[in-house]
């Protein structure tokens, strides 16, 4: 064993300590800053070599992490990208809606645009016979579904006043293929039938039930009310049979871009 080589000063004597390897002085008598330093340098070379070798060999997490970035970055891009090009395709409508309408804010004036052509679309399109779009005829049917269940023997007359008006026989058929798809029997009697007066207005859409059943009629009515839009007339009438409710078309249909009609 190798004794440190340094001299006590309160003693004279040397020290008794074991000298450091590759060293002839123990720890409290070396030099402490190229110990500092040694010591600096071997972690610094430490992490180095650490680095290149899970850089040379990464671990599978650190393999799928890399992965998950690199997707996240393409996605980011990509997104990027979509909204340059959504920016770049909504340039002329922002240009319009500043034309048109520039006391409003840009949003504001957008939504006025797509509310005109909206009903430029509706104006153009009513006098086009439109059957009912999906959302609108799964309404209905459920809707009458649920009066069927309460009057299950009930049979339904629709009477076209207005046979000779213009696509009046498109509503016709499209109330008979709803009820006959819930069940409910439909006629289309071709015996003469009054035209209904309210007031001195004809009415353009009327339901008539026997007299005494007039919520029965009602409940039909709202029943139809997703489809045919507008005011629907209700009346007792004494010559209509029990179980029976009689549709009256009269007026001229208006059709909407999603297939409801409003008769006037």
């Amino acid at each position: 064993m190798r004794r440190c080589r340094a001299i006590a000063d309160s003693s004279g004597k040397q020290c008794k300590k074991r000298a450091l390897p590759r060293s002839s002085y123990c720890l409290f008598h070396i030099e402490k800053i190229p110990l500092l330093v040694s010591s600096i340098i071997g972690a610094l070379v430490g992490l180095l070599l650490t680095q290149v070798y899970h850089a040379r060999f990464p671990s599978p997490e650190l393999v799928a992490l890399q992965g998950e970035v690199a997707k996240q970055q393409q996605a980011r891009q990509e997104l990027v990208d979509q909204i340059g090009e959504v920016k770049e395709q909504l340039e002329p409508f922002l240009d319009l809606a500043r034309d048109m309408y520039p006391a409003l804010d840009v949003g504001l004036a957008l939504a006025r645009i797509r509310s005109d052509i909206t009903e430029v679309r509706e104006l153009a399109s009513r006098d086009i016979p439109t059957t009912p779009s999906p959302e609108i005829t799964k309404k209905t049917v459920l809707a009458l579904k649920e009066w069927q269940s309460s009057h299950p023997d009930w049979k339904v007359h629709i009477y076209l006043l207005n046979a000779g008006t213009k696509n009046a026989p498109v509503v016709e058929s499209v109330l008979t293929q709803l009820l006959n798809h819930v069940g409910i029997p439909v006629r289309t009697p071709i015996r003469h039938y009054e035209t209904i007066i309210v007031g001195r207005r004809i009415c353009p859409l009327a339901i008539k039930g026997a007299p005494g059943l007039r919520t029965t009629a009602e409940e039909f009515r709202d029943a139809l009310a997703t489809y045919l839009l507008g005011e629907i007339h209700i009346e007792e009438d004494p010559e209509v049979s029990h179980s029976v409710a009689v549709i009256a078309l009269n007026g001229e249909p208006n059709f909407r871009l999603d297939g409801t009609v409003l008769l006037y």
